[in-house]
C-alpha cells in the first residue's frame, strides 16, 4: 500500500475509534514472555492497529535509511492501560528474517535416541521371557 492509501486507513480507523471506554493492554500471565496475551476491545485494537500502520508509513517516508531505525510508538496514550505488563515503545526496522535456532529443549541429539532405543529394547525382552515362561509352564501342566 501507499503512504496516501495508508493515511486514508488511519484517518477513518481513527475518527471511527476514540471513545472514552477504549482500552489496550498487554499482560503476561506466567513466567515469561512467552506466556502473554492481549485485553482489549475492539476499539482498542484498531488504535493499536493504526499505531503500527504509522510505523508503517514512516519507514516508507525514511526507507533506504539504517536498519536500526526506530519508530516510537504512542504507548502513554491514554486507551492504553497502564497495568500492562508490557508496554511496546517503538518498532525497529529490520529487513533481515530471522533464522530459526534450535534450543536446548529442542534437541534430539544421540543420548536421547539411544534412551529410547534401550528402553524398547528392554521393553521388548521382558515382553519376550515372559511369553516364553507363560509357554514353558502350560507345557509343564499340560
Amino acid at each position: 500500500m501507499n503512504k496516501e492509501e495508508l493515511t486514508k486507513i488511519i484517518d477513518q480507523i481513527e475518527d471511527k475509534s476514540k471513545s472514552k471506554d477504549t482500552t489496550f493492554g498487554i499482560f503476561v500471565y506466567g513466567g515469561g514472555e512467552d506466556e502473554s496475551y492481549i485485553k482489549a476491545n475492539k476499539q482498542g485494537l484498531e488504535l493499536f492497529a493504526v499505531n503500527l500502520l504509522k510505523a508503517a508509513c514512516e519507514i516508507d517516508e525514511k526507507s533506504g535509511l539504517s536498519e536500526n531505525l526506530k519508530i516510537p510508538l504512542d504507548y502513554e496514550a491514554d486507551w492504553i492501560d497502564k497495568e500492562s505488563s508490557i508496554f511496546l515503545q517503538y518498532v525497529e526496522l529490520s529487513e533481515k528474517k530471522p533464522e530459526y535456532v534450535k534450543n536446548e529443549n529442542d534437541k534430539d541429539n544421540w543420548k536421547e535416541r539411544a534412551l529410547r532405543f534401550g528402553c524398547l529394547a528392554g521393553l521388548f525382552i521382558i515382553v519376550s521371557v515372559f511369553i516364553l515362561g507363560m509357554v514353558s509352564f502350560f507345557k509343564i501342566l499340560f
